[in-house]
């Protein structure tokens, strides 16, 4: 099942507006047709919403060993 887009800059701002006003991650969710388990995610940590680790083993050679 493919992953649905992320949020917009202003899917943000309505989930913060909607946040100071007291709303729950589901009512929220509901307003703006998205799951209230990524309104949750959002809200624990928005400065790092969509952003990764990158995965996969670490090189053992550094670029300045390889020449």
């Amino acid at each position: 099942m493919p992953k649905a887009k992320s949020l917009s800059d202003y899917e943000k701002g309505q989930i913060n507006a909607f946040h100071q006003q007291g709303l729950s991650d589901r009512k929220i969710g509901r307003r703006i047709k998205r799951s209230h388990q990524l309104v949750a995610a959002f809200l624990k940590n928005p400065n790092g919403y969509g952003t990764k680790k990158r995965s996969g083993r670490q090189p053992k050679l550094f670029a300045r060993d390889k020449s």
